[in-house]
């Protein structure tokens, strides 16, 4: 958990300290022989990376660490780390069961602006008639603004994550936790 969360909070160093430690690294690389070549990195970025790679266990116990060090990184991490287009690799049953609980409108407007294989996976859990249903509605609708559409989205996503947290339904994630 330490090492996701120093990664993500790479931030601004004294010019003097970070010289110093520039100094010092280049005289260690230089004694362990040829250089390579390096790349900036998104510590951010990283941290999704890594976390999103961990079996569920470890990955739950890195963000309860991460969340009793810094609660707001905690929130953008989670926020990251399963987004509404991941809902599209859920199975027919999970799928179906997120979309009882899911408010109509915001199911609506958050597929206007979803991409159309998550459209495709959730309209596939509907009744033939519901699912003409919404896709007439949606055609029909006036455009969307995207923060609307976000707001939908991360609705929906709520409603995932409660679902997930009361053990009703398991949200696809990486690692080696996947549902049979």
């Amino acid at each position: 958990a330490d090492v996701v969360y120093r990664m993500a909070h790479l931030g601004n160093v004294a010019e003097d300290i970070r010289a110093d430690i520039g100094s010092t690294l280049l005289a260690e690389l230089r004694a362990m022989g040829p250089l390579q070549q390096t790349e900036e990195i998104d510590g951010n970025a990283r941290a999704v990376e890594l976390t999103k790679s961990l079996p569920g266990d470890y990955s739950d116990l890195v963000m309860e660490r991460i969340e009793s060090t810094d609660v707001e990184f905690a929130a953008e991490l989670k926020a990251k780390l399963f987004v509404f287009d991941d809902l599209g690799a859920l199975d027919a049953r999970s799928m179906q069961r997120l979309l009882r609980e899911v408010d109509s409108k915001d199911l609506m407007v958050a597929l206007k602006g979803a991409q159309q294989f998550v459209q495709d996976a959730m309209l596939a859990a509907m009744s033939t008639r519901a699912a003409e249903m919404l896709r007439d509605d949606m055609d029909a609708m006036a455009p969307v603004r995207i923060v609307d559409v976000e707001a939908a989205q991360g609705a929906i996503l709520e409603v995932a994550f409660r679902l997930e947290a009361e053990g009703v339904l398991a949200l696809p994630r990486g690692g080696s936790d996947d549902v049979v």
